[in-house]
């Protein structure tokens, strides 16, 4: 008898072993020109938000699909390599924050080992954008500022950088542990930690070169909802902002080829890619810029 039980702890075991390894998370390429490292190239790294999947960016089978109209773009053919980072999150279930955010960062960083790209630059709807604050502070505390150095814009869209107020009659509807991290900000300890260490890090990062956030905000509510995220939460430490007459699930999905939001985000991105001064200023050649750069970790 105790042999058998102790043969079927084991099998338990191993089933949720096997259950546990899926990934939560997911890299698409969408257009990734021959480059070997150091690539001069830049990378845009999509990121959705709570409950949202490759269908946040518009409808992958129609044409205006954000990730491939960017991967298109004729003027940007030669400076640009389009991701997605897709990763679990439903209306009522998601894995922790925590978790996702590891997992993401096993497909990036093994990306940008490989590539070691002069550019990164992020486009997030929502939750998307602080996973990608998140993944910042993982950069600069495992890699150095100068890794940190090669991520040069963040753009979000309705990002809740300090919590939204929707969020606690959410978590009373649903299993979505992500949404913990999504509570407004006096009792959101996850969010409060992250926000003062991007601030430390951008003081202590004044002599490398520039990383900026760019945030655009939802104007109009969501049906029985009002607005998702509210303007001061969206543009939280953000280096320019604006507003949008759309509600928050909208902000990511284009409604033609000269979407409003699409063409403010995609003339963001070609402008960090020419370095222009008010997106993403030349290199500064200052010694006060800490070393360390990306580099394999030891297994």
């Amino acid at each position: 008898m105790q042999l058998r039980y102790m043969f079927l702890l084991a099998l338990l075991a191993t089933f949720a072993t096997s259950a546990t390894a899926e990934p939560i998370a997911r890299l698409t390429t969408h257009r990734a020109a021959e480059c070997p490292a150091p690539c001069p190239r830049a990378a845009v790294i999509f990121i959705h938000g709570i409950t949202g999947s490759k269908q946040t960016w518009g409808n992958p089978a129609g044409n205006l699909y954000w990730p491939t109209m960017l991967a298109n773009d004729v003027s940007l053919l030669n400076d640009v390599d389009i991701y997605q980072i897709d990763y679990d999150s439903t209306l009522f279930d998601g894995p922790a924050a925590v978790a996702t955010e590891t997992d993401i960062e096993k497909f990036l960083d093994k990306l940008i080992l490989e590539k070691k790209y002069a550019k990164i630059i992020f486009v997030a709807h929502s939750l998307g954008g602080i996973l990608a604050r998140t993944y910042l502070l993982h950069v600069k505390h495992t890699y150095g500022h100068a890794a940190l150095s090669r991520f040069r814009m963040v753009i979000t869209l309705g990002t809740p950088n300090e919590g939204s107020s929707l969020a606690n009659l959410a978590q009373l509807a649903s299993d979505n542990e992500q949404i913990r991290v999504l509570k407004p900000i006096q009792v959101n300890d996850f969010q409060q930690l992250v926000n003062k260490s991007i601030r430390e890090i951008q003081e202590k990062h004044e002599g490398c070169p520039s990383l900026r956030t760019f945030a655009a905000f939802e104007k109009r509510p969501v049906l029985l909802l009002g607005i998702v995220v509210e303007e001061a939460s969206a543009t939280k430490d953000a280096f320019a902002k604006i507003g949008f007459e759309r509600n928050h699930m909208e902000l990511p999905k284009p409604v033609s080829p000269d979407d409003p939001v699409y063409a403010w985000a995609t003339r963001l991105v070609a402008d960090c890619v020419r370095s222009d001064a008010n997106a993403c200023p030349l290199p500064l050649q200052d010694p006060s810029c800490p070393g360390g750069d990306f580099r394999p970790r030891p297994q």
